[in-house]
């Protein structure tokens, strides 16, 4: 790799090779709405690249799709998916999600795409598919992907808003030299993960195994009780306002309760200082009753109040003598509950279903008694902050390979193509 700056010029993004070209997405891609269909249409048919898979994924495997639909003919003629398509998620509930990408390989016959993203389809074979993942992630495309979005009360892009956006296009050789150095990084973020997924699935299956007492820990051998969860649990119902002095979080399925400058614009969140907010306090279990079903369930680790939007759902521990909030919390944040929750969520369309608060709160489970809640607790969360640490040296790699990408990208650094 070369990072001398010679044989550059000025464009309207910057100084870039002289090999290099500008273009407007629209004139790379056509662009694309997806298939809206009611509930009942769902869980069987033809495969679907849905919201999730492209927000999760900047590529998709199209024979790891999970989720399916039944469509006619015509739907699938119009809403088909071939490899090298790639999707943007056209609505979010943050400015900064908007307009993820996700490049698909793979795909299998009859496949369609779902109505929140948009399908870009390329006219002119100006991208290596592989270049694809990664191009659209750059610092100044997501910018511009950003400030060309739509500002309501959800964030919004579409075809011709993301048409407008311009891309530094390098020669198809140089994309694909590119590609293959930060798949490396691709492969070693992949190790770490699989390591990760090792860790989560024992963990998984020992917090199964020591919350449905199917084994026991030395020393306890006690009766399990039933207990409803309106028997832990208050429903938090205080409000409060930033100029309260609390800061603004939100829930997301990643990282849990986290600061808004961690994910939110504030000035298109934030319409003035006497908007209400839900307060939630230290060691409150927090779900968002849309998201519940995929995972939108998280324990406040802030020691101070934070403020969050009012349509999540904040639990209180009635008695810390009888219960141990994180043995609930291991418990209602399991691979298990998480499936569990789909088949209580209530609603006519499968992406506005909800799992009301009421709802919840009347699930019954057996539990020990509050010592060896706290035993088990201790247990899990050894094998958890072991996760933890393998998590936080993913991140590394992650901001390692970023820094990278930013440079390949933009042509700071430049590679040699024999």
């Amino acid at each position: 790799m070369d990072n001398k700056f010679k044989d550059y010029k000025n464009s309207e993004l910057g100084l870039i090779p002289t090999d290099w070209k500008i273009f407007k997405l629209s004139d790379i891609f056509d662009f694309k709405n997806g298939l809206n269909k009611e509930k009942e249409y769902f869980g069987e048919g033809y495969p679907i690249v849905n919201y999730v898979d492209v927000f999760k994924n900047r590529q998709i495997n199209g024979a790891d799709l999970i989720g399916k639909v039944r469509v006619s003919n015509s739907e699938i003629n119009r809403f088909n998916v071939k490899d090298g398509d790639v999707f943007f998620t056209r609505t979010s509930e943050t400015i900064h999600e908007i307009g993820f990408s996700s490049v698909i390989i793979n795909s299998q016959p009859n496949t369609v795409f779902s109505g929140f993203v948009l399908r870009a389809r390329e006219k002119n074979n100006l991208l290596y598919n592989l270049y694809k993942k990664y191009c659209f992630s750059t610092h100044l495309i997501r910018k511009e992907i950003i400030t060309k979005s739509s500002k309501t009360t959800r964030a919004l892009t579409s075809g011709t808003l993301l048409g407008d956006v311009n891309i530094i296009v390098p020669p198809i050789a140089q994309q694909k030299k590119m590609s293959e150095i930060i798949a490396t990084w691709d492969e070693a973020i992949d190790l770490q993960n699989k390591l990760i997924t090792q860790k989560k699935n024992l963990l998984s299956s020992l917090a199964l195994s020591l919350l449905k007492n199917q084994k026991s820990l030395v020393n306890f051998q006690s009766s399990w009780t039933k207990v409803s969860l309106n028997e832990v649990f208050y429903e938090r119902k205080e409000f409060g306002y930033e100029i309260d002095g609390l800061e603004l979080y939100s829930l997301t399925i990643e990282d849990g309760v986290t600061a808004k400058t961690d994910r939110y614009n504030r000035e298109f969140l934030v319409k003035g200082d006497k908007k209400k907010y839900k307060v939630t306090k230290y060691h409150d279990l927090v779900f968002n009753p849309q998201n519940l079903r995929y995972g939108a369930i998280a324990l406040n680790d802030n020691e101070n109040p934070v403020l969050l939007s009012p349509i999540y759902v904040t639990l209180e521990l009635k008695d810390t003598n009888k219960h141990d909030i994180e043995y609930f919390n291991f418990l209602l944040t399991s691979n298990e509950m998480i499936k569990f929750y789909d088949s209580i969520a209530e609603g006519t369309l499968i992406e506005r279903m909800t799992v009301k608060p009421e709802i919840f709160l009347k699930q019954v489970f057996s539990i020990p008694p509050i010592d060896e809640q706290r035993r088990i607790s201790e247990v899990l969360i050894g094998l958890r902050d072991e996760i933890n640490l393998l998590a936080k040296e993913l991140e590394l790699k992650k901001l390692q390979k970023k820094g990278l990408m930013q440079q390949l990208l933009t042509g700071k650094i430049r590679v040699s193509v024999n």
